[in-house]
């Protein structure tokens, strides 16, 4: 595997940051990432097309992009990859606005992905920001067993316009779309895990009351009116300050998932989540130290197999973190940036919401305020010199 990473700057266009690679028109795949406006631009897409002339190009908008140890704003990056004997597959799906829509698109895309018949090992899979989540990791469990990463489209946060995210199917960025990347082959080795650097405090609560991701009460209480009394007098600054203090969803096996606030409602004192919560579902608030969250990354890289060898790490973190992390973010990136080995390419993105396993019983679940990384490595044969 050999790769390139450019980066396109407003009044200087695109800049070559790294290169392995010897030409690019042998490239397969690209993965872009950046600011809504530049992603779906007719003009970025066609300058990378130009470029990169017979390559899959994939990507989500983000609220921040990740290059090496370095987070990026207002920019485009985009990874290029030449793979040896690994073979790359799209399938996407658009215009959904139903959750139920979501559902069979995300399902429709790993089965024909599998339908393939080629060695499928991985799925990438990007979807649009405000798409269902729950939706998407249904649909995905539904379908098969190959393990799926990915994240779902960011934006930032501005009062000076609505927010929207978009997703690159080999064409310019669009939204209301899911797209999946199917990697293919016997010679790629392939990590993926994830961490949050968040811990459980306070006693188990159960939810009560909930429809989707829609949370009304929680052990008998209006979920809002719960929310405002542990935030004492932060409660003005909801649903921002939330991000500091989200719910744990505890499993069977005691383990947390973490699940962020998004918006909350007066008029019902319900608080609506980045994904489904289910009535009976016990529960926890979380809480943090910006150190925790940084080291993160570093723990998942450290334990994964290939953190010497990786040719690629793509890390997908979400927006939330950002927003604990404040002017600290990149040390998260530094400490997975020194856990890996010095040839690994790094890129990824900071998103709404994260797609990966978090145990081996499912392919894919769904995670808020979560790193992930998914690391791969070409073991097959090695290009000519």
């Amino acid at each position: 595997m050999r790769s390139e990473q450019i980066r396109w700057i407003p009044r200087f266009g695109w800049q070559l940051e790294t290169c392995q690679l010897p030409v690019a028109d042998k490239v397969q795949l690209v993965l872009l990432f950046g600011d809504v406006e530049y992603i779906c631009d007719p003009a970025r897409f066609a300058e990378l097309r130009n470029r990169y002339a017979h390559a899959l190009i994939v990507g989500c908008s983000s609220m921040g992009t990740i290059l090496e140890k370095r987070l990026y704003d207002d920019t485009l990056v985009a990874t290029a990859i030449q793979f040896d004997t690994t073979t790359v597959r799209l399938v996407s799906r658009s215009d959904l606005r139903t959750a139920d829509a979501t559902r069979e698109a995300a399902a429709e895309i790993v089965a024909d992905l599998q339908d393939a018949d080629q060695g499928l090992f991985h799925v990438f899979m990007f979807a649009d920001g405000f798409l269902s989540g729950a939706a998407i990791v249904s649909g995905v469990q539904s379908a098969g067993r190959v393990p799926v990463t990915g994240g779902q489209a960011g934006d930032y946060y501005t009062r000076e316009r609505d927010m929207r995210t978009a997703v690159c199917a080999n064409n310019p960025g669009e939204s209301r779309q899911i797209v999946g990347l199917g990697f293919y082959g016997r010679d790629t080795s392939v990590y993926y895990g994830s961490a949050t650097g968040w811990e459980p405090f306070g006693i188990e609560r159960t939810i009560t009351r909930a429809e989707n991701n829609t949370v009304f009460e929680i052990d008998g209480e209006p979920a809002l009116d719960l929310y405002r009394r542990y935030l004492g007098e932060h409660a003005g600054q909801l649903p921002m300050i939330s991000l500091q203090y989200p719910l744990g969803l505890q499993n069977e096996r005691g383990e947390y998932t973490v699940r962020s606030v998004r918006n909350v409602n007066t008029a019902d004192q319900s608080l609506v989540f980045a994904g489904d919560i289910p009535v009976g579902t016990k529960v926890r608030f979380m809480k943090t130290e910006v150190d925790n969250l940084i080291r993160a990354g570093s723990k998942t890289a450290n334990e994964s197999h290939l953190k010497e060898t990786a040719d690629l790490v793509f890390v997908v973190s979400c927006a939330g973190r950002r927003f604990v992390m404040n002017r600290l973010t990149e040390e998260e990136l530094e400490a997975v940036d020194g856990a890996v080995g010095a040839g690994a390419i790094i890129g990824g993105v900071y998103s709404f919401a994260e797609l990966a396993p978090s145990s081996r019983v499912n392919p894919c679940d769904l995670h808020n305020q979560t790193i992930t990384l998914t690391m791969f490595r070409e073991t097959g044969p090695r290009f000519d010199k």
